[in-house]
């Protein structure tokens, strides 16, 4: 009966171990799922927020603003999100404006002005 009794706890013990054992290898992988799951939420905040975001980045402001405007600056970025958030629309569209004879309409048309001679000297 000793015997048997000792062959029962030991297998009690053997089992409270596989049971801690899987208890800790649980916790483990739910903290990896919990982290992993906070790390993609933050990602896809990040990439909805840049979607959406209605203000210009350092690379689109003039680096000298005595050298060039403004609107050279931005031309120049190329940077669809400030074609939109200035225009509202993309650089692809823009350039289609600007080939589609905007360009030589905007050059050989001059600005109407009440306080200039349309016949005189510019």
């Amino acid at each position: 009966m000793n015997e048997d009794a000792l062959i029962f706890q030991q297998f009690t013990e053997q089992l409270e171990e596989e049971a801690d054992e899987e208890y800790w290898e649980m916790g483990a992988a739910s903290l990896g799922v919990i982290v992993g799951g906070a790390e993609i939420s933050h990602q896809l905040r990040n990439e909805r927020r840049h979607e959406t975001r209605q203000y210009l980045t350092r690379p689109e402001l003039l680096e000298n603003p005595w050298i060039a405007t403004p609107w050279t600056s931005l031309y120049d970025s190329r940077s669809d999100c400030a074609y939109i958030t200035t225009m509202g629309f993309d650089v692809a569209t823009f350039d289609f404006i600007l080939e589609s004879g905007f360009v030589q309409t905007w050059l050989s048309t001059p600005i109407p002005r009440t306080d200039t001679s349309r016949s005189g000297d510019p």
